[in-house]
């Protein structure tokens, strides 16, 4: 017997629709400092899109859904004012929308208000990510 799986893979599927959450257009592709409850500079924050498509049923017939986009984000953050700490992850749309809206982001608990960047700023972040 055979059971159906269903994953999350992030993959292009070919002649597919572009997908676009106009939710997400305010964050796409974007770049931040984060700030410490002080104000000063602890951080940089990267913000990316991605269509995910969800693969299910058995490999010799597989089926996938629509896509959906979602946000992936990479931050770079001072743990104690002199390490490093880099990590990554995605957000739900709904979580990434109210979390960024309201000008903050938490970062396994520890919460930062963020200053958007652009310009030669900006590219600088994204050097730093090798984006």
């Amino acid at each position: 017997m055979f059971i159906a799986q269903r994953i999350r893979l992030r993959t292009h599927i070919a002649n597919s629709p572009d997908v676009v959450d106009h939710r997400l257009v305010p964050y796409r592709d974007r770049v931040a400092r984060l700030l410490g409850s002080d104000g000063r500079a602890a951080g940089c924050l990267l913000l990316l899109t991605q269509v995910w498509y969800e693969a299910s049923g058995p490999w010799w017939r597989r089926s996938w859904s629509a896509g959906a986009e979602r946000l992936d984000w990479f931050a770079e953050v001072l743990t104690d004012g002199e390490w490093l700490h880099t990590d990554g992850g995605w957000m739900f749309t709904e979580d990434a929308v109210a979390e960024l809206s309201s000008g903050s982001f938490d970062c396994y608990g520890r919460e930062f208000a963020i200053a958007w960047l652009a310009g030669d700023e900006a590219a600088e972040v994204r050097r730093q990510f090798c984006v």
